[in-house]
C-alpha cells in the first residue's frame, strides 16, 4: 500500500489541502491501477516560520522556495520507470 506523507508550511488563502491530498492519492492510484482506498496520503502543516532554507525562513508557503517535503513509501521492487511516473503524478 503506497503511503504519501506531505509536510508543508501554511498554505495561501484558497488552497484546500484536503482536496490537494485527495488529488495526489487519486493520481497515484490511477498510475498504479489500484483502487483509491489502496493509497494513503497525509498532510501535516509545518508551523509558520519553522521551516528554513539555508538562512531564509517563511511564514507561509512561498512559490519559489521552501517546497513541501514529501515522503513516499512503496518503491521496493518497483521499476525505475514506474517510480518516475509516480513521482511525476505526485508533483
Amino acid at each position: 500500500m503506497p503511503v504519501i506523507e506531505i509536510q508543508a508550511l501554511p498554505q495561501a488563502a484558497g488552497i484546500d489541502v484536503v482536496a490537494t491530498a485527495k488529488r495526489v492519492a487519486l493520481s497515484v492510484a490511477k498510475i498504479l491501477d489500484v483502487p483509491p482506498h489502496a493509497v494513503w496520503c497525509t498532510w501535516q502543516e509545518v508551523k509558520s516560520n519553522h521551516f528554513v532554507e539555508g538562512n531564509d525562513q517563511a511564514a507561509v508557503q512561498p512559490e519559489e522556495t521552501h517546497p513541501p517535503i514529501v515522503r513516499v513509501t512503496m518503491f521496493e521492487g518497483r521499476s525505475p520507470a514506474l517510480i518516475e511516473r509516480v513521482l511525476e503524478g505526485i508533483a
